[in-house]
């Protein structure tokens, strides 16, 4: 009897099928994947500000969150790396950069019918793979600045990206920033500040790191600190993920008279002793309160949830608290017209942080299809018991007037909470668990039969729309 091509069709199925099975049931490797390391996919991020400058007027504006009513903000220098799997990476350095709508609002003038103007030019970008308007390396570099409320001395960025990594190193030699205060140029002056990015990505681990180092910082002419630097970092194997923050301030002196400075503020060192230094320095801080200046610490973060390792360095904060004064009103200008409204003051919140890093790895591993294993459920990943990283500091030295490193605040998420990946791995592991075990050939050519003919009925009325209707 002839053999029609439905037949032909599902005897070549069930021979296929058959095979696989014998092959499985005996033990043979079925052909797997194969890959140049053990991670599935990635994702690095790293930002290294060591200033970043907040304007802000609470409630002035219905932007963003009103409660802090963010006017402008801009990092002073910043590196920045992002990277994912591919690999497709971004390195960007820039001596001054206003934020990703600042650096650009010529284009988004553009796209909405405004004039044609130009984007942030003070960029180092480099990309991996290259694209028609950026190259694997860049480099930038400008003049010093001034304009009163704002200096920069000589600056400088470079930026690379390649298939193992990234880097970025932007330099400033002098920074002055926000307004005058009492006899000082500037609320806040830095002798130089170097902010740093370095990405690496291995065959079975990836790892993201950012420094921000800021010297010779002077705040309102009475506060000085010696450094700040901040330090950030995360590891991923695909399993674990690592955490590194650090926030180191060196040697702090107020009017000369050896200080610290904490999440609380500026502390003299001696306080109980008194003397005259000690006296005139309570002075300086305190007419600096009387004026809205305060300046206190963000302790560093290091958080662990699985296979994802972040940290954040914190930061050193001077924040100055003020308005803009009240406008009168004024007669009419012209004979019979209204008077001129006044125009009550505004709320001005100026924040300057030194010294902030973040960084965060994650990465997910391979699975092990090996179909001649019966322990394939087990290959799925599992995540360790996360682990606190965090150092503990040796608290303050006392008459030297040096802080050393914060103690990171440290956060691990439990790898079995609600919705971890090690939590999904399990469940992914309980579901295929059992496909390694051998299958014996007939429940296989059964399962084959009851398909076919669950789909027979589909299959004839193809046939019939290709080839038999076609003929009729």
């Amino acid at each position: 009897m002839r053999m029609t091509t439905r037949a032909r069709t599902a005897a070549r199925l069930v021979a296929f099928c058959t095979a696989a099975g014998a092959a499985t049931g005996l033990g043979l490797p079925v052909a797997t994947a194969q890959t140049a390391g053990s991670l599935a996919g990635f994702n690095l991020g790293a930002t290294s500000a060591v200033v970043q400058f907040e304007l802000n007027s609470p409630g002035l504006l219905p932007l963003g969150d009103p409660t802090v009513g963010n006017i402008f903000s801009a990092d002073v220098p910043l590196a920045r790396t992002t990277a994912s799997s591919g690999p497709q990476i971004d390195a960007l350095g820039s001596p001054i950069y206003p934020g990703d709508p600042g650096a650009h609002a010529g284009t988004a003038i553009a796209t909405f019918g405004g004039p044609s103007l130009p984007n942030d030019p003070v960029l180092a970008e480099a990309t991996y793979p290259p694209t028609p308007t950026t190259k694997t390396s860049e480099s930038f570099s400008v003049p010093g600045v001034s304009n009163g409320a704002f200096s920069v001395g000589p600056a400088s960025s470079q930026s690379q990206g390649s298939p193992t990594g990234a880097s970025v190193d932007s330099t400033i030699g002098d920074i002055g920033i926000g307004p005058p205060v009492g006899s000082a140029t500037n609320l806040v002056h830095i002798q130089s500040a170097h902010a740093t990015n370095a990405m690496q990505i291995g065959d079975s681990s990836v790892s993201s790191i950012a420094t921000s180092v800021a010297t010779g910082i002077d705040v309102a002419g009475q506060i000085q600190i010696s450094s700040v630097e901040g330090t950030a970092g995360g590891t991923s194997d695909g399993n674990n993920g690592t955490p590194k923050a650090a926030l180191t301030i060196g040697k702090v002196t107020v009017a000369g008279q050896p200080a610290y400075i904490d999440q609380d503020g500026v502390h003299l060192v001696g306080q109980n002793a008194g003397g005259p230094g000690v006296t005139v320095a309570n002075g300086v801080l305190q007419n600096l309160a009387n004026q809205g200046i305060s300046v206190h610490t963000i302790s560093p973060t290091e958080v662990t949830n699985g296979p994802v390792g972040s940290g954040d360095s914190g930061a050193v904060v001077v924040t100055l608290t003020t308005s803009t004064p009240d406008v009168p009103g004024a007669g009419s200008l012209v004979p019979g017209a209204p008077p001129v409204p006044g125009a009550p003051s505004i709320p001005l919140v100026i924040n300057i942080l030194i010294g902030n890093a973040d960084a965060t790895a994650n990465a997910s591993p391979l699975p092990n299809f090996n179909f001649g294993s019966s322990d394939f459920g087990n290959s799925v990943a599992s995540t360790g018991s996360g682990t606190d990283t965090g150092s503990s500091g040796s608290g303050l030295t006392g008459a030297s007037g040096i802080a050393p490193t914060l103690s990171p605040t440290t956060v691990t998420i439990p790898p079995t909470g609600p919705g971890s990946s090690a939590q999904a791995a399990r469940r992914f592991s309980a579901v295929l668990a059992g496909l390694g075990k051998p299958m014996s050939v007939g429940l296989i050519i059964g399962l084959l039969f009851l398909a076919l003919c669950a789909s027979g009925g589909m299959l004839g009325y193809a046939r019939w729309q290709l080839i038999d209707g076609r003929r009729s």
